[in-house]
Formats: C-alpha cells, sequence, structure tokens
C-alpha cells in the first residue's frame, strides 16, 4: 500500500450483497498522438451555482505517475470545467504532485486558472489499479469555516491535505456557463485521465454529503441508486454509460448529454465497483 491509499474492491460470491448494482463502466485511455485520447465535451448555458455543488463519481485508474504515451509524465486531467471558451478561467480536477499543480503526481488537486494556482490537494496518493475508489467532492464555499467549504471524501473518507487554499475562495469561476471536459485538459494536448469512470453524478447548488451517494455495508462502500432523491439543478448530470453508442448520455433527467470523443462502443466496459458480485 502507498502513502495514505485506500481503495475498494468488488466484492464477489454474494449475490444479493450489493442493493444497487453499476452494470458497467466507460474506458478512457490515451494515444501516441495526443488528440486521440478519449473525453467527454458538454457546453452548459445555464450553471446554477460556483459555490454550491457536489461533485461523485467511481475511478479505477489505469495509469498513475502522470505516465502518457504521447510524451514525458504530466498531471492527469479528470474533470475541467471553465467560464464560456476561456482559456484561463477554469478549474481543473487532476492527479498531480500534491504541492506543483504542473508537475505529474498521484494526489488529487483541484487548481484554480490556467497558472496551477491550488485550491486543495490531497496527502493520500491514489496509486492502486486493481480496484475502485468513490471520489466525493463537496462544495458549500461561502461557508465561514475554512475546513467546511470544499471536502474531498474517498470511499466514504474524508482525506487528509496536504496544500490547503481553501480560506482564499468564495467560489471556483470555472464551475459556470461554458464548455467542460471530462477525461481530458480542454485543448486535448496531453493530460489523458487513463482511468474507467462508472456512475459519474455532478449536482449543481446543492452541497450533498457522500452518504447521498454511497454508504457503508459490512464494512465494504458501495453505490447507491440515484434515479430519485437528488435535486440536481440546472447542469447537474448522472452519466452511467449504459449505452455504448450514446456514452454521453444524461440519465438524470436533465438532458444534459455530453458528446463522446474517439469512444467507440468498445470504451464501454463490463468492469465496475460492483463487478462479480
Amino acid at each position: 500500500m502507498f502513502k495514505g491509499e485506500f481503495f475498494h474492491a468488488a466484492t464477489s460470491g454474494a449475490a444479493g450483497f450489493y442493493d444497487h448494482q453499476i452494470e458497467q463502466s466507460a474506458r478512457f485511455d490515451a494515444d501516441s498522438t495526443a488528440a486521440n485520447s478519449s473525453y467527454l465535451t458538454k457546453t452548459f448555458s445555464t450553471v446554477d451555482s460556483s459555490v454550491h455543488w457536489t461533485l461523485n463519481f467511481w475511478i479505477k485508474r489505469s495509469a498513475i505517475g502522470g505516465t502518457r504515451p504521447s510524451g514525458s509524465a504530466n498531471p492527469l486531467d479528470i474533470f475541467t470545467p471553465r467560464s464560456g471558451t476561456s482559456g484561463s478561467v477554469l478549474n481543473e480536477f487532476k492527479f498531480s504532485s500534491p504541492t506543483a499543480g504542473n508537475t505529474a503526481g498521484d494526489a488529487l488537486m483541484i487548481v484554480n486558472t490556467n497558472s496551477n494556482n491550488i485550491v486543495l490537494s490531497t496527502d493520500n496518493l491514489f496509486r492502486n489499479t486493481s480496484g475502485w475508489y468513490n471520489f466525493h467532492i463537496q462544495a458549500d464555499l461561502d461557508n465561514g469555516t475554512n475546513s467546511e467549504k470544499l471536502k474531498y471524501f474517498i470511499n466514504g473518507t474524508e482525506a487528509s491535505y496536504n496544500t490547503d487554499n481553501r480560506g482564499s475562495y468564495t467560489s471556483l469561476p470555472g464551475i459556470a456557463a461554458g464548455a467542460w471536459t471530462i477525461g481530458e485538459y480542454y485543448g486535448i494536448n496531453g493530460y489523458p485521465l487513463q482511468s474507467y469512470l462508472a456512475q459519474w453524478a455532478f449536482v449543481d447548488g446543492t452541497t450533498y454529503a457522500p452518504t447521498v451517494f454511497a454508504e457503508s455495508k459490512n464494512g465494504v462502500w458501495i453505490p447507491k441508486d440515484l434515479g430519485s432523491g437528488i435535486t440536481w439543478g440546472s447542469a447537474g448530470h448522472l452519466l452511467l454509460f449504459e449505452n455504448a453508442s450514446d456514452l454521453g448520455n444524461d440519465s438524470s433527467g436533465n438532458n444534459n448529454d455530453w458528446t463522446a470523443n474517439n469512444m467507440g462502443t468498445d470504451h464501454q466496459v463490463l468492469d465496475s465497483p460492483t463487478f462479480g458480485s
């Protein structure tokens, strides 16, 4: 085990263990030509809040340490929301060095603007490539207590933090109407996620706890059915990757569908946090 690492392995042999099954995931891979990497894009015309929002998703990593086929090691981007089509008013959610946003590494980090100003990074390093992590990020950025403004939870447990500048932020400017990207930096220029994603849920305008999306059962962190009980907000979306021909389909009811790029039907895979149960 690496520093501060914890992960979820699907439990097998108990058909009824999982109350909710995630039947598939989407594979985000890389290519020796950076522009051919897998990613999703969506332009939002309305976003309710850059202050209160929640992101919850399951991830299984395929590459660590920033390795990529198109060049030397880089940070690997999970999610890049930005205001309009700006090249600077944006946020990156990525795997990076815990102390330097422009350096390869395996900490979870959010940076503000393309200058890599760190908002919050973990001391935990996520280097396991055989198990699934549930990442939960909740924002309540007008909270008067700095430690409550922005939180990361991994499999239901709050992360330990390395670089912490939460107190300097009352909003994240990239969480705004504009062009958003999952699986790469917006320029698609060599920061490929190289992971599997399952049950990706973004909530616009509400700060939810991790227990809304998953729960502990016999010491195992397992997913919940998100089909009801969540107020998604204007930019809210739920990507279940159920349709191999339409991997960006939004199942929240908002019809906030994403465009899949360099992702054929073979990018839907039968591997998930509940696989084999």
